[in-house]
């Protein structure tokens, strides 16, 4: 691709030059553009079903069933496909032009020059992803080429976008020019920090009230806290021994050391709502911003450059789903740990070695993933130079510093896998059973195999789905933090954990939560003074990316009445909820409960609250009421008579009158 950043003396390319790349950029785009639609397989990856048949009837096209392949395809007429988009594309290039003549003060004729050599290749990249997508029909990389679809018309667009801009910028801007306070924060960036939250938070919110929220890895955070304030201890009554009565509670500590969320005790008990928690999930995850301004700033010399940097970050795909998981679970304590590594980096990179030592302790807390950053990152800063950050601390110092927090991380996640989580759970970690069997059944035994079989873990670790996971994390930046491979290394460690994992493989859970303050930490040293490009391009490449992934307000799915993921289907509570109303009336706030998911995070100030699933088959002796959501996605029971205690033990338990027509079923232990 050109370099949209050369300099203004530089002689313009030819118009005719020009010209002949925006016709033969459109006539790419249209082709691989025509392939996309008229296959339903591909444009799956990007939109839903509905919205491509309303797509293709733009364009003219006609859905066709293939019986051969069991799937849908469409005729898209080239001609009027290449009449839409040729159209668009000389009408922006002609108009694009008259901005870029006027804001750079020269003719015409040398902007369509311009815009037309330098903004154009970017659309050639669709043609060449059919070209690959051909090549490797039926072979082994097919899935992936097939899967990363969205990401060849994402970064077209985004190369683009951020040509135009970069070409419209003023052409001078350089540290020595940037005489603004290094921390002092662009209006613009708190307006989109203010959106971020606004806009998460009411979909938390309306998520909660709506019975979306689950009880298990979300709202049992929240339980936590209450049980905590009330002397029950910092446990939630979901994980109980049922082989005894009164059934045996296990302490949190046994699933991972997280209790970073003790820290919202005195918000929490001014608000004692799941809700607080949600809200200070949001607000700090969009915090994180300002330490991505305030590194990018200092790298770049560029107030602007770091504040699109710090905008790539609000607009980063793999960012809402650590606020809104894919299967919408809303809470996660690990969240609290990337504004916490973002701003240690911050204040190491300003001297502030006490500071950034705090702020790593507080990240630890938020789950002992942590430490597997912690110790790439001492060695980093064991072998640091000096000159990129403002203090100037001596090598030696540098060598302690950083070789005891690089053993530190190593002892701590060491003695919390060996020993803290077993001692709590009462048997090893539950999440080994995530990685491949052959691997070890126990901690230790993985650790040895890593070491002994090398070629066994390169058969995992190298794989297409590892290879698009990476994409996810680092196309949405458009691989700026590549730039940076030291800085990027420490995320390596953990990044390859993950890729062992059989479900961390992806960015819309939690998991890759440690590695966002990485790479964006790369992303930032990658700025330069003379690099005016790359801000714009991550920016660029974040919101067109974001298009097809996230499904919050800046993906296309919450916008599509058709989408699974659409806001009318989640976010507006429907008479579900209002019938949920007339279940809590009939149940003293002193009974112990058991209840099935959804409905469960609003019992837990009762006295008890425990979980009615097929993961806890048997109700405690001691529970007074038995609450079933009929109606939620993952209900087994419709009717009174599949509730084994109702079915086997009626002499045991009375079924209340239904006042919910239906959706609730709720039962009373007689007297």
């Amino acid at each position: 691709m050109s370099n949209p950043h050369a300099s203004p003396q530089a002689l313009p390319p030819r118009l005719s030059w020009a010209l002949g790349m925006v016709i033969g950029g459109t006539l790419a785009y249209c082709i691989g553009l025509q392939m996309l639609l008229e296959d339903q397989s591909l444009s799956s990856n990007m939109i839903s079903s509905g919205l491509w048949r309303k797509v293709v009837g733009i364009f003219g096209g006609e859905i066709k069933a293939n019986p051969a392949a069991n799937a849908l395809t469409a005729v898209v007429p080239f001609f009027r496909l290449l009449l839409i988009n040729g159209t668009a594309s000389i009408a922006t290039w002609l108009a694009g032009a008259a901005w870029l003549s006027r804001k750079r003060g020269e003719e015409y004729v040398d902007s369509l020059a311009y815009w037309g050599w330098r903004g154009w290749p970017w659309l050639l990249l669709p043609f060449v992803w059919q070209i690959l997508w051909l090549v490797s029909l039926g072979g082994t990389w097919n899935p992936f080429v097939t899967a990363s679809t969205p990401f060849w018309l994402a970064i077209s667009c985004a190369g683009w976008g951020a040509t135009f801009f970069t070409l419209a910028a003023p052409l001078q801007e350089s540290k020595n020019l940037d005489t603004t306070p290094p921390q002092r924060v662009p209006w613009a960036l708190w307006l989109g920090i203010a959106l971020f939250v606004g806009c998460f938070f009411t979909m938390n919110r309306q998520l909660y009230y709506g019975l979306q929220t689950p009880h298990g890895d979300s709202a049992m955070y929240e339980e936590h806290l209450w049980n905590l304030t009330h002397g029950k201890g910092f446990r939630s009554f979901l994980d109980y021994n049922t082989e005894r009565q009164p059934p045996e509670f296990r302490l949190f500590l046994g699933e991972h050391i997280q209790v970073v969320h003790v820290l919202l005790l005195p918000v929490y008990l001014i608000w004692r709502s799941h809700l607080t928690l949600e809200l200070c999930e949001t607000l700090a995850l969009a915090s994180g911003a300002l330490a991505v301004f305030f590194i990018g700033r200092r790298h770049s010399g560029s107030r602007r450059g770091a504040a699109l940097l710090a905008g790539a970050y609000l607009l980063y795909f793999p960012l809402h789903f650590l606020d809104i998981e894919i299967d919408f679970k809303t809470f996660r304590p690990i969240c609290f740990g990337v504004p916490a590594i973002l701003f240690a980096l911050d204040q190491w990179e300003r001297g502030r070695v006490k500071t950034m030592l705090l702020l790593l302790a507080v990240a630890l807390s938020a789950k002992e993933d942590y430490a597997m950053i912690i110790a790439p990152l001492g060695v980093w800063i064991a072998l640091h130079r000096q000159a990129e950050a403002d203090h100037t601390m001596p090598r030696k110092r540098l060598w302690w510093l950083g070789g005891c927090l690089a053993l530190f991380g190593v002892l701590y996640l060491m003695l919390v896998i060996k020993f803290a989580i077993p001692l709590f759970r009462g048997g090893d970690v539950h999440y080994v059973r995530y990685f491949p069997e052959d691997l070890g059944a126990t901690p230790g035994e993985m650790v040895r195999n890593v070491f002994m079989h090398p070629l066994r873990v390169a058969e995992y670790l190298f794989t297409p789905g590892n290879l698009l996971f990476a994409m996810y994390l680092l196309l949405p930046l458009g691989g700026l933090p590549l730039l940076s491979p030291t800085r990027l290394a420490v995320a390596a460690p953990l990044f390859g954990v993950l890729c062992l994992n059989q479900i961390a493989r992806d960015t819309q859970h939690h998991f890759h939560a440690p590695l966002i303050p990485i790479i964006f930490w790369a992303a930032a040293a990658s700025l330069t003074t003379t690099a005016r490009f790359r801000p714009r391009w991550a920016f660029a490449c974040a919101l067109c990316t974001g298009l097809f992934f996230s499904i919050g307000p800046t993906g296309i799915a919450f916008w599509d009445p058709t989408s699974a993921f659409y806001w009318g289907r989640w976010y507006v509570p429907g008479e579900r909820a209002e019938k949920f109303a007339e279940v809590i009336e009939q149940i003293p706030a002193e009974s112990k409960v058991a209840s099935t998911d959804f409905v469960h995070p609003r019992f837990t100030h009762y006295a008890r609250s425990y979980d009615y699933s097929d993961y806890r088959p048997i109700v405690p002796d001691d529970t007074d009421y038995i609450v079933i959501d009929t109606r939620h996605r993952y209900s087994n029971i419709k009717l009174p008579s599949e509730v084994k205690e109702f079915r086997d033990s009626p002499q045991t338990w009375e079924l209340l009158p239904d006042r919910t027509d239906g959706y609730f079923i709720v039962l009373r232990r007689r007297r």
